[in-house]
């Protein structure tokens, strides 16, 4: 049982809540943010932990000699595969700065509202939302990469670089994760003109 006193009716696509709660329930300013920036900062997380840990499988793939028509070969040694391990792990490492960053600035945008009455605007949620999703993005291409670079025996069932792969291919499929649909909105909001969907 929740008191009514403790509740507040709000949804995830309205504005922040009233400043005049601040000292009645919610002190701390992150409780002032727009929720969809929020929420979908948690799948991307996600989306980079699990692209960092296909990362980390496939430099384990790199120890390993070699079967096939490369029998004997590391891969690890082999320019092709440093090439794929070097460009997925610039990917995820720039998908994590970057989510980073958002995470800096939605903090900044909950402090601005409640201490300096700086209302948290919806074309700026969009683009956190926006960078968001081509961090999801990027986690997907290098784990793509990694994955079709592994092997088909990674494709086996017990394979975990495949369980990375199917979780993220997943992931990408949420509705929240369409940046081509965030990005005229994010236009439009800039633009003077009002968003198309709530995302």
């Amino acid at each position: 049982f929740v008191p009514a006193r403790r509740a507040i009716d709000w949804t995830i696509w309205q504005t922040p809540p009233e400043r005049d709660l601040i000292n009645r329930l919610l002190r701390n300013p992150l409780y002032h943010g727009r929720k969809s920036a929020f929420l979908i900062g948690e799948a991307t997380a996600v989306a980079i932990g699990i692209a960092r840990g296909a990362l980390e499988l496939f430099e384990e793939l790199l120890a390993k000699p070699q079967r096939g028509f490369m029998a004997g070969a590391v891969r690890g040694e082999l320019h092709e595969y440093q090439e794929y391990w070097g460009l997925a792990r610039a990917w995820i490492d720039t998908a994590e700065n970057a989510m980073l960053q958002v995470a800096r600035d939605y903090t900044e945008h909950c402090r601005a509202w409640v201490e300096d009455g700086v209302p948290f605007a919806d074309e700026a949620d969009r683009a956190m939302i926006l960078v968001e999703q081509h961090c999801v993005k990027l986690a997907w291409e290098a784990t793509d990469l990694l994955f079709t670079s592994a092997g088909t025996s990674s494709g086996r069932r017990d394979s975990k670089i495949a369980r990375h792969f199917r979780d993220l291919a997943v992931l990408r499929t949420h509705g929240t994760m369409r940046y081509m649909r965030t990005a005229p909105n994010a236009a439009r909001l800039h633009f003077g003109m009002a968003p198309l969907s709530p995302l």
